[in-house]
């Protein structure tokens, strides 16, 4: 059995990831299963994976962990990891289990674990609990053995996702749909795909170890691009490899960054259902709180991450929530006894935007041309620094008094530290999954852009590694 230095390489932040066979195997999968029934006790637990090649092998280990331990499965099969998050909560079940590495290469393989409505265990919510079963390995003795049942919740899911339609689309719009090889395209075309021209790539598996399922990465979006432009579609909807984030490219094959796509959807949703909340990732554009205040919404900034946005969402009974990197999140439909249900999801945002487009006749650089001329945004620098609290010090030194304008920062300490002025502001933060600092930057211009990336480069090189 591995030792506890290769375990605890495997627990990250929000679940459980490593290069398989080398970091996660089927040894480690059979007792990540009974740690979990030993952790809860359930009388049954949900059980869904992705489409990797390794995928069902680690399914059929943690599968024998589980009923090992006297625990029977739910086995859901091939799904997205929202598609999963809904069948834990609408089926009421106390836990489930979801093998998936998300968007990371194919290389990868990983288990998100979740609790009685589909809240996440992570590191200080239990994960670290499952951590310590799995490196210790001291599991009570089950007198039975558990039992699989498998259950398709494909139609169940695709009509709840359709409840969050409320408008006919457009025939006309022609749109490249691309899951990267997951499983979120069929899901999709099954909920409006006839409803539009669509053009589907990448609907089947690969067994393209080196592919990478991040519509982040050029690599991975070059042919939906290539197509936008040969083909003169509308644009095209990209999912990564479980379908929890979603991806937009206008008509010029433009990637569309998180920030404004939270913007267009918020407003959207916000005209649908005045005075709701929404949980904003505190490193989104300063546009999508304006927006949402506009609106007559009231932003709420809060940490990143999946699990602290869920969290705050079902603390503040908030409709919507968004976090710079493709994730949208959004309370459940009460009218399907889900109204405790707070969940992000790849295919509601793509269905929502096709509403958008169908009502206002707008093609989508018309949609976000605007944001574009007005808010300049760089991309998450990372630093590595030798000491992250001393650096977040430092920081705030130097910009807690008033600058050569007179002005005085706002400083917010939450989640690192962000310092806000009225034309510029950056975060800095500890990544939760690496060694390093990320900071994001945003100005209301260009120029500016580049000037402020180089002074807080100035300024963090004193203190790098």
């Amino acid at each position: 059995m591995e030792n506890r230095e290769t375990i605890n390489k495997i627990f990250k932040a929000y679940d459980i990831r490593g290069k398989y066979p080398e970091e996660l195997n089927e040894t480690i999968a059979y007792r990540i299963g009974q740690a979990v029934s030993d952790y809860f006790f359930p009388t049954q637990i949900l059980v869904g994976r992705d489409h990797r090649d390794s995928s069902y092998p680690l399914f059929q280990a943690i599968s024998g962990g589980i009923m090992n331990q006297g625990v029977d499965i739910v086995d859901i099969g091939v799904c997205t990891s929202p598609m999963f998050y809904f069948a834990v909560a609408k089926g009421n079940y106390e836990t489930g289990v979801m093998i998936t590495a998300s968007h990371n290469p194919y290389i990868y393989n990983g288990v998100k674990i979740v609790k009685k409505m589909a809240v996440p265990l992570g590191i200080g919510l239990g994960l670290e609990n499952i951590n310590d079963l799995v490196t210790e390995g001291n599991f009570h003795k089950s007198q039975k053995q558990g039992t699989v049942k498998s259950i398709d919740l494909t139609d169940e899911y695709v009509n709840y996702l359709k409840t969050f339609q409320s408008v006919a689309l457009d025939k006309n719009l022609k749109i490249v749909l691309d899951p990267s090889n997951g499983p979120a395209g069929k899901l999709a075309y099954k909920v409006f795909g006839d409803e539009i021209n669509s053009i589907n790539i990448n609907f089947e598996p690969t067994d393209d170890k080196n592919k990478d399922p991040n519509p982040l990465k050029p690599e991975t979006r070059k042919q939906a691009e290539e197509i936008v432009i040969n083909q003169k579609t509308d644009g095209a909807f990209l999912w990564d490899g479980d379908g929890d984030r979603f991806f937009v490219l206008d008509e010029k094959a433009r990637l569309i960054p998180g920030n404004f796509v939270t913007a267009v959807l918020a407003e959207y949703i916000l005209k649908k259902h005045p005075n709701e909340k929404v949980i904003c990732d505190l490193r989104l554009s300063r546009a999508v709180f304006k927006i949402i205040e506009r609106s007559g919404g009231l932003p709420i900034m809060n940490r990143v991450g999946h699990s602290y946005i869920k969290d705050r969402m079902r603390k503040e009974n908030a409709i919507f929530g968004a976090e710079m990197s493709g994730h949208y999140y959004f309370r459940g439909q009460s009218s399907q006894g889900l109204h405790e249900f707070y969940s992000d999801n790849g295919i509601i945002p793509a269905l929502y935007l096709l509403e958008i487009m169908s009502q206002k006749t707008k093609k989508l650089s018309e949609l976000f041309d605007p944001f574009f001329e007005k808010y300049f945004i760089s991309e998450e620098l990372n630093f590595k620094v030798r000491d992250s609290q001393q650096t977040l010090k430092l920081i705030e030194n130097e910009f807690s008094g008033t600058n050569k304008e007179g002005e005085q920062a706002e400083i917010i300490k939450l989640d690192g530290l962000t310092i806000q002025f009225k034309d510029w502001w950056f975060n800095i933060r500890p990544s939760n999954t690496e060694p390093v600092m990320r900071v994001i930057i945003e100005t209301s211009t260009k120029e500016s852009l580049k000037d402020r990336i180089d002074l807080l480069t100035r300024m963090l090189s004193v203190n790098t590694r």
